[in-house]
Parts: structure tokens; sequence; C-alpha cells
């Protein structure tokens, strides 16, 4: 068993902050997590654990998740209120296809029943003729 000591630098406080691993395994398998500890670190992708209950945790995530959700349907409603073409509103959202933004948010994009009554109206017109 190989044990992992790194340093995180200091606190609020001034006092050293260390992470302590207890590593199973070979010396090259030890190096290899030491390795992968040091670039979370430097990514700043490193989680400090907490006192938090995974209740508690799951609770902030949630809530910060619907947050971001919510601020991301409400630009994108207001995009697509404004005009802008769907294409751009899907391309901001991260959608993979415009038809998921288009099956979300179609209700809410300004003339679209008026554009497709047009289309039907046309349609029975030049069936008819």
């Amino acid at each position: 068993m190989w044990q992992l000591i790194i340093e995180l630098g200091r606190d609020a406080n001034g006092k050293r902050r260390w992470k302590y691993e207890s590593v199973r395994g070979t010396k090259g398998h030890a190096k290899k997590v030491l390795r992968q500890r040091l670039n979370e670190l430097e990514a700043g992708t490193h989680v400090e654990p907490t006192d938090l209950s995974v209740a508690e945790f799951l609770r902030s995530w949630h809530s910060d998740h619907a947050r971001h959700h919510l601020c991301a349907h409400a630009h994108a409603t207001r995009l697509l209120k404004g005009g802008v073409h769907p294409k751009v509103v899907s391309e901001r959202l991260g959608h993979a296809s415009i038809g998921i933004t288009l099956d979300t948010y179609s209700h809410v994009m300004p003339g679209m029943q008026e554009e497709e009554e047009e289309i039907d109206a046309g349609l029975r017109a030049a069936l008819a003729g």
C-alpha cells in the first residue's frame, strides 16, 4: 500500500492543507494515481471533501441545476420571441440538432401558426386547382 500526501496550499487562516490518500497496488499504479490527482488540482477539477451529507449535496446540486435550466429556458424563449433564428438558439443551448429546439420552443415562435396556416391553404389551393 502506498500513501500519497499532497499539499493543497494554505487556508484562509494561513494553515497548510494536506490531502492524504492510500493507494493499493504497485509503485507504478501509485505514481499514476498521484499524476491524476496533480492534474485534477491544476485543472481545477479537484473536489474537496466536505461535511455535507449526501442529501444536502444533492439538494444543492439540484437547485443549482434547476436555476441554470430555468435561465437557459428563459433566454431561449426571449430569443425566439424576438425573432432570432432557431438554429442560432439551438447552437447557444448546445442542442444536438435544431429539431430539439423546435420541438421544445415552437409554441413561442411568433407567426409560426400563421405560416403553417398559409402553407396549408396554399397546398389546398394547389391541389384543388
